[in-house]
């Protein structure tokens, strides 16, 4: 079975959020890789960059994020 999770779920394994240790902790118990379309990709990056328009991060914080959710993520062609 395949797994793909909402954009906001992703944000939350990526930047410190209110249930991001609720989050790890879920995706370390399925010891599988996070599988990301296309679609999902797009969402999340648009949602992380909206972080830097709202002062909620900052550009090297948004850089660091894009860098290990490339590397943690298997993309899947849709």
């Amino acid at each position: 079975m395949r797994v793909y999770f909402d954009p906001s779920f992703l944000i939350s394994l990526y930047l410190p959020e209110p249930l991001s240790s609720q989050a790890r902790s879920f995706v370390d118990r399925l010891a599988a890789p996070i599988l990301v379309n296309e679609l999902q990709e797009f969402e999340f990056k648009n949602s992380v960059r909206q972080k830097i328009v709202r002062h909620e991060i900052t550009e090297p914080a948004l850089a660091r994020c894009l860098r290990v959710f490339e590397d943690d993520c298997v993309l899947e062609k849709l």
